[in-house]
């Protein structure tokens, strides 16, 4: 279940599963506090890590925790809770994740009840002992335990009905030997499984671990098991003896929890990348309504205003669904800033439709969005007419194992390009673009031929993955 909870610990929304897990209807919930839904002897650990949050020593904390239902009767949850701020950091009030774990909780306490009473009995050889033991392979059925015993000298031994069907097997439907068990591990985990024996073997420790095994039907199902070798009064190993456990659907339990933590975590990355865009999408706007009162600070203004509109471009495709940036989203968004900042002085024509599915790593996205966006407007600054209107074109090339990103305007590169490629004139220009482009996996080649101007950015891996997926601006525009 899911609540939006008020800083006063009163419940503001609530979903119906939620509302089925606690026994009350929806208004009645809205009606009550986290103290009146929660275990007297849980109530301090929840206000102690509610406090750490608030004061934003933590961003996020799960707790196992007990809750009272509306009958009087408790269940046992997993609790997973987080915070929302405003843009200040001042929190708004939280958000509660619960997940009823009463099964998992009953089978832990089970299991654990069980492992002590083996420990306890095990190296007895009475009657005495025999008796108990029948005791444990019934509490161990009707908990979903395994039971073993392996007799070394014949490879049998003694399996209990668990045992069989956990392996998709009939109870007796075939005989039970060490080799039967090798037979339905995954072989990718055998090994490891096989390594874990001896060692406990020469060592004369107990063993403990998770693997899988395969069903009849291919279906894999996770086990968890642990057990001892068993010595005769020489020091000899003549058996053992041991439990597992199907634990597959708590590992699902425990994926889907991890996938709704991770959602979570993105949401709120999401959410500030969108601040992000909006206030540089701000100081942007602020900078351009003093270029329209002040036409004398153009030249000094617009980079900046380039520079604040690709870094909000950026920050609003990283606030989106998707974990990486299109490298053709990235380009349209910028080419469509050039064009709106030229005011029709330059046509610029831009095809990136053949390299679709190519996606910059989020790591260097900031970088490379400037990048191409000061090839971009230097290419239009200093483009040159050579048959009416300046032109400037971009395109993209290659293959995912190599992308070439082709700027080209017509007109000559300048005298001194060599000095400024090379990176002696300071921070304007080439300086900036050298400064910025990524050590791995990126290279610039300038050239000039036929009055036209040529930069050919090159990009490999890392900066570059394959990612299939639609971008929301297209991937052509003219």
């Amino acid at each position: 279940g899911v609540a939006h909870v008020g800083l006063d610990g009163r419940c503001i929304r609530v979903n119906e599963k939620l509302c089925e897990l606690m026994g009350y209807s929806r208004e009645e919930l809205i009606n009550l506090t986290i103290a009146n839904l929660t275990h007297p002897d849980d109530l301090e650990q929840s206000f102690r890590e509610g406090a750490r949050l608030l004061a934003g020593a933590i961003d996020t904390f799960s707790v196992e925790k007990r809750y009272v239902r509306k009958d009087g009767t408790f269940f046992w949850a997993s609790l997973t809770v987080s915070v929302i701020r405003t843009a200040q950091r001042a929190p708004l009030h939280f958000v509660s994740i619960i997940e009823d774990i009463s099964d998992r909780k009953s089978n832990e306490a089970a299991l654990t009840h069980l492992n002590a009473t083996l420990e306890h009995r095990v190296f007895e050889r009475t009657l005495a002992l025999r008796e108990s033991e029948e005791r444990v392979r019934q509490t161990a059925e009707a908990s979903g335990v395994a039971l073993l015993e392996w007799n070394r000298s014949t490879d049998g031994g003694y399996w209990s009905d668990r045992a069989f069907t956990s392996l998709g097997l009939k109870p007796g439907e075939v005989e039970p030997t060490f080799n039967l068990w090798t037979a339905f591990a995954h072989p990718d985990d055998l090994p490891r499984m096989l390594n874990m024996f001896d060692h406990a073997w020469k060592t004369r420790s107990r063993f403990k671990g998770e693997y899988r095994v395969i069903w009849r039907d291919g279906s894999i199902h996770v086990h968890e098991c642990q057990g001892e070798f068993i010595y005769n009064s020489k020091g000899n190993c003549t058996g053992g003896r041991g439990i597992w456990v199907d634990i597959t659907d708590r590992k699902k339990d425990e994926a889907a929890r991890n996938e709704r933590e991770l959602q979570l975590r993105r949401a709120l990355i999401r959410d500030v990348h969108h601040r992000i865009k909006n206030h540089q999408q701000g100081v942007a706007g602020l900078l351009h309504a003093i270029i329209k009162k002040r036409p004398d600070v153009r030249d000094a203004i617009a980079p900046a205003v380039a520079q604040m509109h690709a870094l909000s471009i950026v920050h609003g495709l990283r606030g989106g669904n998707n974990e990486s940036v299109a490298l053709p989203e990235l380009i349209v968004a910028i080419v469509d800033l050039t064009k709106s900042l030229a005011e029709g002085a330059v046509e610029i024509n831009c095809d990136v439709q053949s390299q679709s599915d190519a996606c910059v790593i989020d790591d260097e996205s900031v970088q490379l969005a400037l990048v191409i966006n000061e090839l971009l407007v230097n290419a239009v600054k200093h483009s040159t007419p050579s048959a009416g209107t300046p032109r400037v074109s971009v395109s993209l090339t290659g293959s995912i194992e190599e992308i070439r990103l082709e700027i080209v305007n017509t007109g000559t590169l300048p005298a001194d390009i060599a000095q400024r490629s090379a990176g002696q004139r300071g921070s304007g220009g080439l300086g900036i673009i050298r400064a910025l482009l990524p050590p791995n996996g990126a290279a610039l080649d300038l050239t000039a031929n036929n009055g036209e101007v040529r930069a050919t950015l090159s990009l490999r891996k890392p900066i570059i993955t394959a990612v299939s997926r639609t971008t929301n601006t297209g991937a052509t525009t003219h």
